[in-house]
């Protein structure tokens, strides 16, 4: 039976969400079950920032930065689920999330050079972490890729994948809470 860890990107998620469903809540504990199938799952780790806050914060930030720590103490609450802080700043007019890619390329790369898992299940479009990817496949690792419409990844990650499935509306709509 395969050992799996499932990998969420947040911030990818939550624009994918987006883009094929603005006002859907999904139930995390069900999207990290569909995406590790039948195998045992040995953890979910979640990637995510708080949101910007300037000094001092605005009502309209102060009113985000509690309805994101209220998500994440919910998520915290979730069997087998890791969370990963990353830190987010301002660059001109939009916002950058820091340390993410970091976080779980380290925990990607360590659990599958310490044989912990044999398959990898990675929500994300970014191409940042196909280093990370050969590492875990030189280790023995399957890769599965979970992203959203085209236009949404980055073509390395999705060419670097063993495996890669779409993550569409109706999925989501099966995720609903």
């Amino acid at each position: 039976m395969e050992r799996t860890a499932v990998f969420i990107d947040g911030g990818y998620l939550r624009n994918i969400i987006l883009k094929l469903n603005k006002n859907l809540q999904i139930d995390y504990g069900k999207l990290a079950e569909w995406m590790s199938k039948d195998s045992y799952l040995l953890r979910t780790y979640y990637y995510d920032c708080l949101p910007y806050q300037s000094n001092p914060p605005t009502p309209d930030e102060r009113k985000r930065m509690s309805r994101m720590q209220s998500f994440l103490k919910k998520i915290e609450q979730l069997q087998d689920f890791t969370i990963r802080h990353g830190t987010i700043v301002k660059r001109g007019n939009g916002y950058e999330q820091k340390g993410v890619d970091v976080q779980l390329s380290i925990d990607l790369t360590l659990l599958s050079s310490k044989s912990k898992i044999t398959q990898a299940c990675i929500l994300t479009g970014d191409s940042d972490f196909v280093p990370a990817i050969c590492v875990a496949k030189n280790e023995g690792v399957k890769i599965i890729l979970f992203h959203g419409p085209k236009e949404t990844y980055h073509r390395d990650l999705w060419n670097n994948a063993d495996r890669r499935i779409e993550i569409s509306s109706s999925i989501l709509n099966k995720m609903k809470l």
